[in-house]
């Protein structure tokens, strides 16, 4: 019994990373059951047995991956002595996530990020608690006279979790034109920023505010890699920063008259 038990553990455990694998290379919505379970080694309705579909699969994988992320973030923050030293630690953590396992950062920051119906199913509670182990270590080094009190741990929590995140995404975006130029996969890419887009795309189309139009498409026809302080990078996002700023101008006007209606 206990044999039988092992490889169905194993055979599950193989299907989620192959669903990493595959989600990162292919990303969620391009990527379909069958390549998960080729990826795996495993018959196409074996993935039905452990899991409901491709969606469940992204839940479930979401959910173990974070438990096991907190658990080794509490444990690595326990070893160290002082507040400045366990903050270093979470900060080390965190970044070595994409060096040691970069599809499954790719997943956890890319994938969920957009798949806006996955966040709000999936358990935020394990996504609140390791963000808020740095706001303990500061209310801890606070009331210890390790830290100033100048900031609140919230905000302290907020302003070291983004910039983590702003590394992180950086990493990402490398990661993401990298399996393109190896798979010559086409890529939609969504993003309210500019400078990702001018830094990631071959083309960037702004849409318009209601109804949503095409407003522009904009080559961007600058080597790779892309400096973000080059000249004509900034000439382009100068440029699409002006035509967004014409829809959002668009958009307060509309608001505007609606409320004067009213």
């Amino acid at each position: 019994m206990q044999a039988r038990d092992t490889k169905t553990s194993d055979k599950r455990a193989r299907i989620l990373d192959a669903a990493i694998k595959v989600f990162a290379e292919r990303g969620f919505h391009t990527a379909t059951v069958a390549e998960i379970a080729r990826a795996a080694g495993v018959a196409d309705g074996t993935i039905y047995l452990y899991f409901k579909g491709k969606d469940d699969l992204l839940l479930r994988l979401f959910d173990e991956k974070m438990t096991e992320l907190l658990e080794e973030a509490r444990t690595g923050i326990a070893a160290e002595k002082t507040a400045p030293a366990k903050l270093r630690r979470f900060i080390q953590l965190h970044l070595a996530l994409v060096e040691r396992n970069p599809d499954l950062a790719s997943v956890l920051i890319v994938e969920l990020r957009q798949s806006a119906q996955f966040l709000k199913a999936a358990d935020r509670n394990k996504l609140a608690a390791y963000v808020d182990l740095i706001a303990e270590v500061v209310r801890a080094g606070q009331e210890s006279g390790e830290l100033l009190d100048i900031v609140s741990p919230a905000t302290a929590k907020r302003a070291i979790f983004g910039a983590l995140d702003e590394l992180t995404r950086m990493e990402m975006q490398d990661l993401l034109l990298d399996i393109r130029r190896v798979s010559g996969t086409t890529v939609v890419f969504v993003t309210h920023s500019i400078e990702e887009s001018i830094y990631l795309a071959d083309r960037t189309i702004v849409m318009t505010y209601r109804p949503g139009t095409i407003k522009r498409d904009v080559a961007i026809d600058l080597p790779r890699p892309r400096d973000p302080s080059d000249p004509e990078f900034n000439r382009l996002k100068r440029m699409l920063g002006e035509m967004v700023m014409e829809e959002q101008q668009r958009h307060h006007n509309a608001e505007t008259m609606a409320s004067t209606a009213d």
